[in-house]
């Protein structure tokens, strides 16, 4: 028998496929060689999927889906772990996506194989595909769309959260805007239970993300669909013992929300598994 005895140390080192995450466009992977060494130590890049050209196409073209396995190919070589996002439009454009949710659909798929080509490296893919930056509001698909702001319609969640559960391998996760669309989802209010964790179903594959990360009392509209914060957070709690939560913050710097006590407290609280560095 071998016997190793551990000590605890306050280094920081590369964490695999948690901590802090940096963003990159899939053309444009500048400064990745260094993540690891850098001072946060980064193990982790949101690699961001810019569609727009593929709008009004079947199929998104084989040059973009060459340069996206280039650029994994690039983080797996220098060891590092992806989320991936794509959206028709990474600036402030009104329902950019196409109108036609099959072509949305079918856009999903385009990338099953790269999904599974690059399974080892992606930790799971943020749902994008609905509105400006992939944020999943004012889409041509939202309750209202001819303004800004207004969330997905239901079933147009359902189709596209269906097609990522057929597009990723049963290992992989995709992450949600907000906790709503989970529930909305799954027309249920109660949280991924321990029982159904790691199970492979829908649900159990199904987490979180929040790109206005304690900018205000409802994150800028993350949770205002009729819950209140308390009631979000704690079924965000629960849910995020077993499923992915990330994002960025947003906001005020030294509000009530973002000052670093609090931001502490809810990290944990939500077992953070990443948020962006920049």
């Amino acid at each position: 028998n071998v016997t190793k005895t551990f000590t605890s140390s306050q280094t920081l080192f590369a964490n695999p496929e948690r901590g802090w995450i940096t963003h990159r466009f899939s053309n444009d992977l500048y400064g990745v060689n260094s993540l690891r060494e850098s001072a946060e130590k980064v193990s982790l890049v949101l690699i961001k999927i810019d569609i727009s050209a593929y709008k009004n196409s079947s199929h998104i073209g084989q040059s973009k889906l060459n340069e996206i396995r280039s650029a994994l190919n690039t983080c797996r070589q220098q060891g590092l772990k992806v989320i991936m996002r794509s959206a028709y439009s990474w600036d402030s454009v009104l329902a950019p996506e196409p109108k036609n949710i099959e072509t949305v659909k079918t856009h999903i798929m385009d990338m099953k194989p790269i999904y599974y080509q690059y399974e080892d490296i992606i930790v799971a893919v943020e749902m994008g595909m609905f509105g400006p930056w992939g944020e999943m509001h004012s889409s041509y698909f939202s309750t209202t769309n001819t303004q800004f702001y207004y969330p997905i319609k239901t079933a147009a969640l359902q189709q596209v959260h269906t097609t990522y559960m057929s597009a990723l391998p049963n290992t992989r996760s995709v992450l949600l805007r907000t906790p709503y669309y989970i529930r909305q989802i799954f027309n249920s209010s109660t949280p991924l239970s321990s029982a159904e964790a790691y199970s492979g179903t829908s649900k159990a594959r199904t987490g979180y993300h929040n790109d206005a990360y304690l900018a205000s009392n409802d994150d800028a509209g993350t949770f205002s669909y009729g819950w209140s914060r308390a009631q979000e957070l704690a079924y965000i709690s629960q849910m995020t013992r077993y499923a992915f939560f990330g994002g960025e913050s947003f906001g005020t710097p030294n509000s009530a929300y973002n000052k670093v006590q609090n931001a502490i407290l809810e990290s944990k609280q939500q077992h953070m598994t990443y948020l962006h560095r920049d």
